[in-house]
């Protein structure tokens, strides 16, 4: 069976309100189209347009803000080797809970707001060494090292291969091959050649990421644990704070149209729905309540998440318009709007090529176009749309 959506009210009583002075064009003789013709004197162009069988979506717009996706703090993990041997990182100074206090580094070198940081280039630079990005989704959490075995390690030399420093078998096992393999990549990068990987020399993040914003500047003290940057995905998506009531009307991987900015569009997918939702009072930071004027009953809103076609915008945190889908209605007849008539009862007519006027009923309104449906109406007939 083919699904069909209907909508009525406030679309159909806007569209009433609109043509309401051509009722007395139509009045009460429209019904059928044996019914005579409009009489003189009304205010039709001439212009025509066939009916048309196709598929409307009604779309309600919402609002909705560009960011990149993924928000990801980079946190420095590296002690300094002098105090706690020459693991560093992994050690923790006796009696403490491994802040450097006066032993802290110094940071050297940030990448820019902005850049996008790419595997085996620098995230920041601390006492002028680098700390490397590497891709991956398991956290650093120890040396790395000949003799140890875990995911982690395979996530190492699945990223030396991609640099082009072959580690051999890129398995689960750090062998004596894999430690080569860093000797030549600490080389490249400017490091101390030990063959293993301190706690924090690398940061594994999945894929490029874009710099959002630093935490510190150039020259300042830095401790581990500290918060370096913020980074992101190299992607976009489009964030949308729906009421909960409108819900039912998205689906995931369905698709939607996003309004940039000076009118521009671009296509997008609804990646995801969020379940938990919010009150939106909580958003502007104060309480609701009488003082205040703030709504007590203010529609709860969940998250939806677009995924654009390609990166719609060079700015963050863009306003945008989101139109997603209310109503549908496949392979059903359509004319122009224009080519609906007002009758009395808020019921509606087309006036056909030869004259004639058909009562029909209206559904869907989409892209300049109206659903209608009737006795005797037929795809291809003609239709007076008014000028």
């Amino acid at each position: 069976m083919k699904r069909r959506d209907r909508v009525r009210g406030p679309a159909l009583a806007a569209l009433a309100a609109g043509v309401a002075v051509l009722v007395g064009v139509a009045g009460t003789q429209v019904g059928g189209e044996d019914e005579p013709a409009a009489p003189a004197g009304a205010d039709r162009s001439g212009v025509t347009a066939a009916v048309r069988r196709t598929t409307l979506v009604e779309r309600e717009e919402v609002d909705g803000t560009v960011r990149y996706a993924d928000p990801r703090t980079v946190v420095h993990r590296l002690q300094p080797a002098s105090r706690f041997g020459s693991g560093g990182a992994s050690a923790t100074p006796p009696g403490g809970s491994g802040a450097t206090g006066a032993g802290s580094a110094t940071i050297t070198g940030l990448a820019a707001e902005g850049s996008v940081v790419r595997r085996g280039e620098p995230l920041y630079r601390a006492n002028g060494r680098a700390v490397i990005l590497m891709y991956g989704s398991v956290p650093v959490f120890r040396d790395l090292r000949e003799g140890v075995v875990g995911e982690d390690v395979r996530q190492l030399e699945h990223n030396l291969a991609g640099l082009g420093f072959d580690p051999g078998v890129v398995d689960r096992e750090f062998t004596a091959v894999t430690a080569e393999a860093v000797r030549e990549w600490q080389g490249a990068a400017g490091l101390p050649e030990t063959g293993a990987v301190r706690l924090g020399r690398v940061a594994f993040l999945p894929g490029a990421r874009r710099v959002a914003a630093r935490r510190l500047g150039l020259g300042q003290p830095l401790e581990a644990g500290g918060e370096v940057l913020v980074t992101s995905s190299t992607r976009q998506v489009v964030s949308v704070s729906l009421e909960a009531r409108l819900q039912p009307l998205v689906r995931q991987g369905e698709r939607v149209r996003v309004t940039l900015p000076g009118g521009r569009t671009v296509r997008g997918r609804i990646r995801r729905i969020g379940r938990l939702a919010r009150d939106p009072a909580g958003e502007s930071g104060s309480e609701p309540g009488p003082a205040s004027g703030a709504s007590t009953d203010a529609e709860p809103l969940i998250e939806l998440i677009v995924t654009p076609a390609r990166n719609p915008s060079r700015f963050d945190q863009a306003p945008v318009r989101v139109a997603i889908a209310r109503a549908r209605s496949r392979r059903v007849l359509a004319v122009p709007v224009g080519a609906l008539l007002a009758r009395a009862g808020g019921d509606f007519a087309v006036e056909l090529a030869s004259g004639r006027l058909m009562g029909v009923r209206a559904g869907v309104f989409a892209n300049g176009l109206v659903e209608v449906s009737g006795s005797g109406l037929r795809e291809g007939q003609r239709v007076v749309v008014a000028g």
